[in-house]
């Protein structure tokens, strides 16, 4: 008799083992918050900026993303945050709408992480996205000899659409240097913005256009070789 009950408490302690493994519950994952700050040269926030969130897998080209990965979109408040809550602990890729400083636009663009459980700040300086170009610039009647003393212009796309006006659009430009006495010349350009690249004499003669569009990406640096005549006769 006593074998018999030692096994019926044998059994049931079996039974109840399985329904401990069966009723296990499963915890959701937790949630973070993505406060995304957008400040000025003197360290101001920038309210009024939409901030879109895509996910991870966009692809970035140039001045291209695939709008399909749409997360969400925010704008920023009076201190210049966008505050994302309730996202899935994952990296994104945040896009700023263009913003003018000194006359130059600027958008912001990079990847971004979101924590679980935590409420990360992340600050962007939007002035500080940018590239350097630079340009060496050789006469056109060898394409070897350096040329000093040549103005060099970014113009941002799409500004450059009437010849008759470039002269008055370089007067404007917020970009340009002129080369020195080997050629060169680096502009700082606003990343994820395209412009042309205009050259002209001290005189304000032009004498050369690169009408392709340039875009750079957030630090990058490019080189490129341009050809013209040192002056306006094509000489």
């Amino acid at each position: 008799m006593r074998s018999i009950i030692a096994i019926l408490i044998l059994f049931a302690t079996i039974i109840l083992s399985c329904k401990k493994v069966t009723n296990v519950q499963f915890t959701s994952i937790n949630t973070g918050t993505l406060s995304y700050k957008l400040i000025d040269d003197s360290g101001k926030g920038l309210p009024g900026i939409r901030i879109s969130l895509y996910d991870n897998l966009t692809n970035v080209s140039g001045s291209y993303y695939d709008t399909s990965k749409f997360i969400k979109s925010m704008v920023t408040n009076q201190d210049g945050v966008a505050v994302f809550e309730d996202m899935k602990p994952e990296i994104y890729l945040a896009i700023a709408d263009s913003v003018t400083i000194d006359k130059l636009k600027y958008t912001s663009r990079e990847f971004v992480q979101v924590v679980a459980s935590v409420n990360k700040l992340k600050e962007a300086k939007v002035s500080s996205v940018t590239g350097n170009l630079t340009i060496t610039v050789r006469s056109k009647r060898d394409n070897s000899t350096l040329l000093t003393n040549i103005g060099v212009a970014a113009i941002p796309f799409p500004v450059y659409t009437d010849p008759n006006l470039l002269r008055q659009i370089i007067n404007a430009a917020p970009i340009k240097s002129i080369t020195n006495a080997n050629g060169v010349v680096t502009l700082k350009l606003p990343a994820n913005m395209p412009y042309y690249i205009l050259l002209y004499t001290l005189d304000m003669g032009v004498i050369a256009a690169y009408t392709e569009n340039i875009t750079l990406s957030q630090g990058e640096n490019r080189l490129m070789q341009l050809t013209t005549y040192g002056n306006n006769n094509g000489t």
